[in-house]
């Protein structure tokens, strides 16, 4: 049921399938950050999170991809405009770092529409919550920015 419900979030949630993070052999270990700096990416990835589902939340895209690193912005631009679903990003909690990326845990609620694979106990126009994934990354100037979801 989960796998094939998926597909509904495409366009959303999957913006880079098969995206790969930190193959060991080609990405340079980064040092093993202790609790302050653990303390500090989450906090700094928290806010760049709220403060993107903010500009969202106003409509604004251009603000919004701000948050987004330089490598993601037109693949998230595409999917924002393209999107035409009622989809509200939850909160994130922080699940692990490797190689300069932050992975965090979110969860997505969506309104079911006519003709997407619905699950059973669901109809259209009901809202489907899901777990995802967010990943953030360092970017050249130091900051943590959206990378994939």
């Amino acid at each position: 049921m989960g796998t094939r419900f998926l597909s509904v979030f495409i366009d959303t949630l999957l913006l880079f399938a098969g995206y790969s993070y930190g193959d060991d052999s080609a990405v340079k270990k980064t040092k093993p950050i202790n609790n302050a700096e653990e303390s500090a990416i989450v906090a700094q990835c928290t806010q760049t999170w709220r403060l993107y589902k903010t500009a969202l939340s106003k409509g604004d895209i251009e603000e919004a991809l701000k948050n987004v690193s330089d490598n993601s912005k037109s693949s998230f631009k595409n999917a924002l405009q393209s999107q035409r679903r009622d989809v509200r990003l939850g909160e994130i909690s922080f699940e692990s770092f490797r190689n300069n990326f932050a992975r965090f845990k979110m969860t997505v609620q969506a309104k079911l529409a006519s003709g997407d694979d619905i699950p059973p106990g669901y109809s259209p126009g009901d809202l489907y919550k899901s777990e995802g994934y967010v990943v953030f990354v360092k970017d050249s100037g130091g900051e943590w920015k959206i990378d994939f979801y």
